[in-house]
């Protein structure tokens, strides 16, 4: 019996110390990485700090977390996010060689993109993102590290795209993290005041950390609109884009 397909798996390395000009090649391909929407994906990654080879590899002994992003620009704290996910240190295979990585036999990072979280409508059938790759250190004031940031290609599949429902309750945890403009992330959450109200509450001191530029809620229109925390006279508040979009 055939072997049944798993996903597309998209192999390839980069040197950190030039992630502004690295353009990543598919190591199963010989091209620029391509992302086709909607379809299972498989990041096999490796990283070090110089031309590719085993004595350059990242250690990732004092990173934290890896986040990889696909959006609109090549920023980690601007534009839209189509998704998200992140890599904590755990699961990090530090030991892996570069010999082993290029055979396939061993992994250095291994992420894997689900159908339903890559499936978005992409603006046109082929249009250039952003893969963006970083990370932060343990240090007391955690440092951002960028290991990739590259335009890559997004290709509509064909494959349905299925249509957002809305529960009655929609739990996202205690708190929703924003990226500000200024660079810092700031909380959103709700609070009780003393007459027993729940309110909103948006932290005003800025921290190094992990969070979204924006967030999208689907509205009754068929529309997302996008919520993202800015600046008004010096106070941080809780912005409602006002144009939808698909």
């Amino acid at each position: 019996m055939a072997n049944q397909p798993t996903g597309i798996v998209i192999r390839f390395s980069n040197d950190i110390n030039n992630w502004q000009n690295g353009t990543p090649i598919d190591a199963g391909t010989g091209v620029a990485v391509v992302i086709p929407t909607g379809a299972d994906l498989l990041l096999q990654m490796f990283f070090s700090q110089g031309a590719t080879a085993e004595g350059t590899k990242l250690d990732y002994t004092h990173i934290t977390t890896v986040y990889v992003a696909l959006q609109s620009t090549g920023s980690p704290h601007n534009g839209t996010i189509y998704w998200s996910k992140s890599i904590n240190n755990a699961a990090i295979n530090n030991a892996c060689t570069f010999a082993n990585w290029q055979a396939g036999s061993d992994q250095q990072l291994s992420l894997a993109i689900p159908s339903a979280l890559n499936a978005f409508q992409a603006p046109q059938g082929s249009q250039n993102y952003w893969l963006v790759i970083y990370g932060f250190t343990d240090d007391a004031t955690p440092r951002q590290i960028v290991f990739c940031a590259t335009q890559v290609q997004v290709k509509d599949s064909g494959l349905p795209i299925g249509v957002p429902t809305l529960p009655q309750t929609f739990k996202v945890g205690n708190k929703i993290s924003l990226v500000c403009a200024d660079g810092k992330t700031r909380d959103v959450s709700f609070s009780q005041m003393g007459n027993g109200r729940w309110t909103l509450d948006i932290q005003q001191a800025g921290y190094n950390g992990a969070g979204q530029a924006t967030y999208s809620l689907y509205c009754s229109d068929g529309l997302f609109r996008d919520l993202q925390v800015i600046s008004v006279q010096g106070v941080w508040t809780l912005d409602i884009g006002q144009n939808g979009h698909s």
